[in-house]
């Protein structure tokens, strides 16, 4: 870790009880003394940053790969970032110092949505911060989320069509966790106190919801398969055509009957949102 803390407001987020918002950060060279160490001593060849945003300051980012190179250092790496704060020039220092593989936070492609998890970023900055990075021959993953509050038909057909838009090299599906102490926390009714998760990727829905947790389950298995099926058509398997047509219609039909058209809106948090903090925060 060479940061803690975020300054950014996530609904759904628990960095604020962990670290809080307070950004704190160590300098390049601090941070090339311990790669060093890891990799000429202890002869690790991957790295994994776990700040919650690597590349939140730009000039420290390019520093650290500029060390990085300088000292010659042979390790491959991967770290999380928002889209909205990463561009070419970051990007492709990051890919020479070693970089393969950026976590980015993508959540919903309904504007409504992230609007709704306080994402503070657009559609359109997801698509392209994302496009950057595989511009400069960085793989992508992108993490989703469906069944926050105010979730739709409408908000998880335009996710789907969303996943489908930025091509992600990776992909995964979670439901909305309400993490203790967390915004989203405070916006709902649990179903059952003792209800828990048995495994991470269970995907069980805790809280009270007009959207039922099979529908959230279909509509992630939905755009798995919708996107799988996309991926061979565009790279040119046209046979994968009429089995896209074939998947897609049915499914569309499922997912409406499904999923309530009317979204419910959540209760209001008791948290301040951070918008205007962060809008004045240096990049």
């Amino acid at each position: 870790m060479t940061t803690r803390g975020c300054p950014y407001g996530c609904f759904f987020c628990s960095e604020k009880l962990v670290f809080g918002r307070r950004y704190t950060l160590r300098s390049a060279r601090n941070v090339l003394e311990e790669l060093k160490q890891i990799v000429r001593e202890y002869a690790y060849d991957r790295v994994w940053f776990a700040d919650d945003i690597f590349p939140l300051r730009k000039e420290r980012t390019l520093q650290i790969c500029e060390e990085i190179l300088n000292e010659d250092l042979k390790f491959s790496w991967s770290c999380l970032a928002r889209a909205d704060l990463v561009d070419e020039d970051a990007l492709a220092s990051m890919k020479r110092a070693g970089c393969e593989i950026v976590f980015f936070g993508v959540e919903s492609g309904s504007q409504r949505m992230l609007d709704a998890m306080n994402r503070m970023m657009t559609v359109e900055q997801i698509v392209a911060g994302m496009g950057a990075a595989k511009r400069v021959g960085l793989k992508v993953h992108a993490f989703m989320m469906v069944g926050f509050p105010g979730e739709n038909y409408e908000s998880l057909k335009q996710t789907i069509d969303f996943l489908k838009q930025i091509d992600p090299d990776e992909f995964s599906f979670t439901v909305a966790y309400p993490l203790p102490g967390t915004e989203l926390f405070h916006m709902v009714e649990p179903i059952d106190d003792q209800l828990e998760w048995r495994d991470p990727s269970e995907n069980r829905l805790l809280f009270e919801s007009n959207v039922p947790e099979w529908s959230l389950r279909f509509a992630v298995w939905k755009a798995k398969y919708e996107f799988y099926l996309y991926r061979r058509v565009r790279r040119g398997q046209r046979i994968f055509q009429i089995a896209l047509v074939l998947f897609k219609k049915p499914t569309d039909i499922l997912l409406k009957l499904a999923v309530p058209e009317k979204a419910t809106p959540p209760k209001l948090s008791k948290c301040v949102v951070m918008s205007e903090v962060v809008a004045r925060l240096p990049r």
